[in-house]
């Protein structure tokens, strides 16, 4: 039996160098800017309570930070400084444990995931690769183990649950051998994954 519910997630890439959330560019935060590497990160406990608290309003219940390896590897600020990354973390987790949200980390390196282990609100991360037909983006099993070490669930990118996937035309139409493995074996682990 599965009980249907409403997921409100919020998702986000790395910051740009042009956000308006920057004081530097008229916003009200604090933000280190890199223009040359078009990336910013915020670095003002204030940017991630107001952010997160405002979005609750709307009934976010889940904020998925996505693309962590590029933020990270991204900036120099997060190269050079032993402490902004995990300022960083912990500014978001603890935003989202004060307004009763949980953290999704995706594309993270294991040193994000260990991270976890300072922010509750850290749930689950991502434990498969990018989604493409007939890559191993399936493989999960090694991440896995790392995510139950941890105490947090590992989750699976999305996947096409149809051969042909209306408003895309990226993917051509595969024959029922592709759909076994690109959209049956990723539905059935992620089930799995749920256990």
């Amino acid at each position: 039996m599965f009980l249907y519910t409403e997921l409100k997630l919020a998702y986000r890439r790395y910051w740009s160098s042009n956000t308006p959330y920057a004081s530097a560019n008229g916003g009200s935060y604090n933000f280190v800017l890199e223009k040359d590497k078009g990336k910013a990160i915020p670095v003002e406990q204030r940017f991630w309570d107001d952010l997160l608290e405002n979005s609750t309003k709307w009934g976010l219940i889940n904020y998925e930070q996505d693309w962590l390896c590029t933020e990270f590897d991204g900036l120099n600020v997060t190269l050079q400084s032993p402490t902004v990354a995990r300022q960083w973390l912990l500014q978001m987790g603890q935003a989202a444990a004060e307004n009763d949200l949980t953290i999704q980390y995706c594309m993270a390196y294991a040193r994000h995931i260990l991270q976890s282990v300072e922010v509750q609100a850290v749930t689950n991360f991502r434990a498969s690769g990018d989604y493409q037909a007939g890559n191993d983006q399936w493989k999960l099993g090694l991440s896995s183990i790392l995510a139950n070490a941890l105490a947090l669930a590992p989750s699976k990118d999305n996947y096409w649950t149809t051969t042909t996937q209306p408003g895309s035309a990226s993917l051509p139409p595969r024959d029922a051998v592709f759909w076994v493995f690109d959209f049956f074996l990723p539905f059935m682990i992620s089930l799995l994954c749920q256990f």
